[in-house]
Parts: structure tokens; C-alpha cells; sequence
């Protein structure tokens, strides 16, 4: 059985080389930041523009910030030319509504582009306080 990591740090079994006795059911063991005493992750802190807007094709609790786009105009929510996305699916035009319209997790809309990534507001980490950004 080999070992992998994935670029999040997850460690997968391959069922390609299994050795004597070998079960490809391996416990997946969860990278640090799933442990919040092993990390110091501390969220992440950006400053940018939301392009967020409700839909009736997506979450009831998306809210509108821009009118300018519409990304249901652009994506593909019936899967004719993509196969699949992750759980979250689409998180722009709406978000997913979730079950029964779709199969994805229930999530609002998070169309965003970032301007300025700060990373975190802890400074001791190498960030930067919201109070400073105000100032």
C-alpha cells in the first residue's frame, strides 16, 4: 500500500501496490490545521470586492452587492460541458441552493475578487491589525 499527500496535506492509501494483508480503507489522517493546537492558522484576512448576488437558481440567503454581472449567465450549472465540481459546486450566481434543486452543499454566494491578501490580523504572525488598516 502506498502513502500519498495530496498539496492539502492529506494522506491518502493507493490501492495500486498493496502489500500482503493490506486494505485500501486506511485511516485518512487529517493535516494539522484540523487540529487547531498543532496550528497556527488563523483564518484568512484579505481586503476585496464582493461580486455576490442573489438568484433564484441559488441559496435563499445569497445577497446582492453587484448587478453588473450575472455568473449564472457564465457558468455551467447543468454540467453539459464540466463533469463535476467539489461539494461547495458553484459559489457564484447565487451560491447552491442545496437539496432537492441541487445534489451540492447548501451555500451563499462568495463571489469575491481579492485586492489585497492580508493573511491574518494576528501581527505576531506577520499580519496586521484591522485597527492599523482603518488607521
Amino acid at each position: 500500500m502506498q502513502r500519498l499527500t495530496d498539496r492539502s496535506g492529506w494522506h491518502h492509501s493507493s490501492p495500486e501496490t498493496p502489500g500482503p494483508g493490506a486494505s485500501s480503507t486506511e485511516p485518512i489522517t487529517p493535516p494539522p490545521v484540523l487540529k487547531p493546537e498543532e496550528s497556527k492558522v488563523d483564518g484568512l484576512a484579505f481586503l476585496g470586492l464582493s461580486l455576490s448576488r442573489k438568484s433564484d437558481r441559488g441559496h435563499p440567503d445569497s445577497v446582492t452587492h453587484q448587478t453588473a454581472f450575472d455568473f449564472n449567465n457564465v457558468i455551467d450549472r447543468d454540467y453539459e460541458y464540466l463533469a463535476s465540481t467539489n461539494d461547495d459546486g458553484w459559489l457564484v450566481g447565487g451560491g447552491e441552493p442545496g437539496p432537492p434543486q441541487s445534489y451540492k452543499l447548501a451555500n451563499k454566494d462568495s463571489a469575491h475578487v481579492e485586492i489585497m491578501r492580508i493573511g491574518t490580523y494576528r501581527a505576531d504572525w506577520g499580519g496586521i491589525s484591522e485597527k492599523d488598516i482603518v488607521e
